[in-house]
């Protein structure tokens, strides 16, 4: 019996500690130094239609999650922009007869802030992630799978840049 009151004791303890998402470090701009942001569609230099609009949405909702900033299009609000730089298809894998048994994406990516006055306040790396995946035998179906390959990169890099924005990188 006194285990089981330890055990929901723990619990009442421990879950409301371990929600929500914050950063270490508090040295950077979102810590304090931005207050709100606009964030502008990302420029696309790739030939993939609709990438502009994946990333942008998936920066967004990693700011909304810090709730450390407020999203707005005010002239005074810290202007926050992206680049798609380089997306790259290749083949992993090859079967005997030369088909593409498995292939990746790679997308490279940079970001970067300009404050009231048009001024980088900060500039991320570039950077870059990839996904594999396995084509189907149908275009049409490996289109599919390639496009959800570049949503789960994008996720991972919107998360990455926000991670470094809240770091001081």
């Amino acid at each position: 019996m006194h285990l089981i009151k330890l055990i929901i004791f723990l619990l009442v303890l421990i879950i409301p500690c371990g929600c929500g998402y914050s950063f270490s470090g508090g040295e950077g701009l979102l810590s304090g130094t931005v207050h709100s942001v606009s964030v502008q569609i990302f420029e696309n230099k790739s030939q993939w239609p609709d990438l502009d609009v994946i990333f942008t949405n998936d920066i967004i909702s990693e700011l909304l999650l810090t709730r450390s900033v407020k999203l707005n299009d005010a002239p005074t609000s810290t202007k926050f922009y992206g680049t798609i730089e380089r997306v790259r298809v290749d083949t992993l894998n090859r079967s005997a007869d030369g088909k593409p048994q498995e292939k990746y994406v790679e997308i490279t990516i940079c970001a970067y802030f300009k404050d009231s006055k048009g001024k980088k306040i900060w500039q991320s790396r570039s950077i870059k992630d990839r996904e594999s995946y396995f084509p189907s035998n149908t275009h049409q179906e490996t289109l599919t799978i390639q496009k959800n390959a570049i949503k789960r990169i994008s996720k991972r890099l919107a998360v990455t840049v926000i991670d470094e924005l809240g770091q001081g990188f």
